[in-house]
């Protein structure tokens, strides 16, 4: 039954290497890459305060880098990072995803290859925070952040608990 054995793309606790670095990045040419159903979770890679803050050190890459068109990301959930969860572009479709629980951008939509717009439609985006959270100094904590040239269709999502933007 679906969702009953989900698949964790994350860094296992007894890892001894260093920890950090993008989760999945496409290179070279990923034109049209489609990702689908799988959960990505970077509490492993943060290092927290005793009251459970995050503490510099803390790995603030991104879970996903896709730069190129056509590419789909979809069913997907992506919790707990230190930095921003996806770094997508124009000519992409990201549907029906849950993004929790990170700080700086939840997700970030760059020009890219393409003109076409991103679609984002159907996501639950929440909780994305400065990393001063509580001092009323930051700009960072948006749930969407289109940045340049980026272009995009939002559709029928949820956004909830920005420190500061929804988009």
């Amino acid at each position: 039954e679906t969702g009953k054995r989900p698949t964790r793309l994350l860094c296992p606790s007894d890892f001894k290497g260093r920890r950090g670095g993008i989760t999945l990045e496409g290179a070279e040419d990923h034109t049209g890459f489609v990702l689908d159903g799988f959960v990505f979770d970077k509490r492993l890679n943060n290092v927290y305060k005793e009251n459970g803050d995050l503490q510099d050190g803390s790995d603030r890459t991104e879970h996903v880098w896709l730069a190129r068109p056509e590419c789909v990301i979809r069913n997907c959930v992506f919790v707990n990072g230190a930095g921003t969860a996806l770094k997508v572009t124009n000519g992409q479709l990201i549907e029906n995803n849950i993004v929790l629980n990170h700080v700086t951008f939840a997700v970030e939509v760059t020009n890219g290859w393409s003109t076409r717009p991103l679609v984002f439609r159907q996501n639950t985006v929440a909780f994305c925070w400065d990393i001063r959270f509580g001092q009323g100094h930051g700009s960072n904590g948006n749930l969407l952040r289109l940045t340049g040239r980026a272009q995009a269709r939002v559709v029928g999502n949820i956004f909830e608990f920005a420190d500061n933007d929804a988009i």
